[in-house]
């Protein structure tokens, strides 16, 4: 059973979420639309060349696709896989029928990349489905985290960077990112500053900053939704941590590139750290 937390739902500023819907059954499409009535705007597209061609980040851009599992026989795997390997901010929720033989494409529906999966008569309707999405967003938007992190991040701390994302709520403060990778936290400490002369405090709250910043510009979710969904002690404590490290207001992040903003300055304080140490 959902916690509070998995129940809320997300406040929006901006558009309205848009939500593709492919490959589904007539009825499958109604319990989608039920559920998301007055929430997100519903499109049932039939070609999957038209979902991949707005994969993008347009206003008319996809916010989530749900697609039809497909049959065992012919699985909707390379469709789901193509969705996530593109570069835009699309989650990929699969709809699923549950039967007895469905395990082993569930399976590569997760090898595939699936950020969620919705089953029949389970978890497709009302607040269920709602959060369903946000939580695909959520991992859509840790994903793009990592990718933006690994371009720049020493190979030898990426393991901390993606236990961070990973399970963002569990994983924010030193102890718990050293007990999710089983080592003490001295071996974090020399390690950081060994590869990069960030302390692990640091990495961890600009990788976080990093997908909070992701979140608010893909999602429209506010710092306070942002601060429940992501672990922080308060709506508070999340924009000082902003303002601290950026400089900036959530707002302002929002507005000026979101990740962009927030990868640029973090790069930049490692360089000058790096700097720092070499005088």
């Amino acid at each position: 059973m959902p916690g509070d937390a998995a129940l809320l739902v997300v406040p929006r500023v901006g558009r309205a979420l848009s939500v593709a819907v492919s490959g589904c059954t007539t009825g499958q499409a109604a319990r989608i639309r039920d559920a998301l009535h007055g929430r997100a705007n519903v499109h049932v597209v039939d070609s999957e060349t038209e979902v991949l061609a707005r994969l993008d980040f347009s206003e008319s851009a996809w916010d989530v696709v749900i697609v039809a599992s497909g049959t065992e026989q012919a699985p909707a795997t390379g469709f789901v896989r193509a969705i996530v390997q593109s570069p835009a901010r699309a989650a990929v929720v699969v709809y699923c029928e549950p039967t007895r033989n469905m395990t082993p494409n569930i399976a590569g529906f997760a090898a595939a990349g699936a950020h969620q999966f919705l089953f029949w008569g389970v978890n497709d309707t009302g607040i269920f489905l709602r959060e369903i999405l946000e939580a695909a967003r959520r991992q859509r938007a840790a994903d793009r985290a990592m990718l933006l992190l690994r371009a720049f991040i020493p190979a030898g701390l990426l393991p901390l960077v993606e236990a961070a994302l990973t399970d963002p709520v569990a994983v924010n403060d030193v102890r718990s990112l050293a007990d999710s990778l089983h080592v003490h936290r001295r071996t974090l400490f020399n390690r950081c500053a060994r590869l990069s002369r960030f302390n692990p405090t640091e990495l961890l709250a600009w990788t976080r900053l990093t997908l909070v910043a992701l979140l608010l510009e893909a999602t429209g979710a506010t710092v306070e939704t942002i601060a429940m969904q992501l672990g922080y002690p308060s709506p508070a404590a999340l924009r000082n941590t902003i303002k601290r490290y950026t400089g900036r207001r959530a707002t302002e992040i929002r507005a000026s590139g979101g990740a962009r903003l927030v990868v640029g300055l973090m790069q930049a304080r490692m360089q000058e750290r790096s700097t720092l140490h070499l005088v």
